[in-house]
């Protein structure tokens, strides 16, 4: 007797270990053909350097006179261990939006409201998308001949 089994859907997630790597596996979006795996192994013989994965937030509602020296001695009262590196986004009359990186194994304090000051607004950082049709909102306007 012959049985079968109905692969998994696509958006279910799976877990495996590789290596001693306790790592997941997922694939959420059903168009993505490509899944992105994550390095473990720890040869120390190799003098390969990877780069620490980072968080970004949008902090924005900020009044255009406060400068980020004063943003920084402000995070580094609030939570000293984490590095934040604060780029600027745009600036009005009356307020100024920050792009600000940091580690993210400090995600979850991150988000605690008592970290940040009283009337900042922080969510997280979404990337612009890039347009592959350019001026696709630009139309020629019908012209009549006679």
């Amino acid at each position: 007797e012959v049985k079968t089994q109905t692969p998994p859907h696509k958006k279910t997630k799976t877990s495996f270990d590789t290596a001693g790597c306790n790592s997941q596996q997922r694939n959420v979006n059903t168009q993505s053909r490509f899944k992105t795996i994550i390095g473990c192994n720890n040869n120390k013989s190799n003098a390969l350097k990877t780069v620490p994965k980072k968080g970004y937030l949008h902090v924005f509602r900020i009044h255009p006179d406060t400068t980020i020296d004063e943003l920084e001695s402000h995070m580094k009262e609030s939570a000293p261990e984490i590095g934040f590196q604060w780029e600027e986004l745009r600036r009005s009359d009356d307020s100024v939006s920050y792009k600000v990186n940091f580690p993210i194994e400090y995600v979850k304090e991150v988000y605690n409201p008592n970290l940040w000051p009283t009337g900042a607004a922080v969510r997280r950082f979404r990337f612009p998308q890039k347009s592959y049709q350019k001026n696709f909102r630009i139309t020629e306007t019908p012209t009549l001949e006679n």
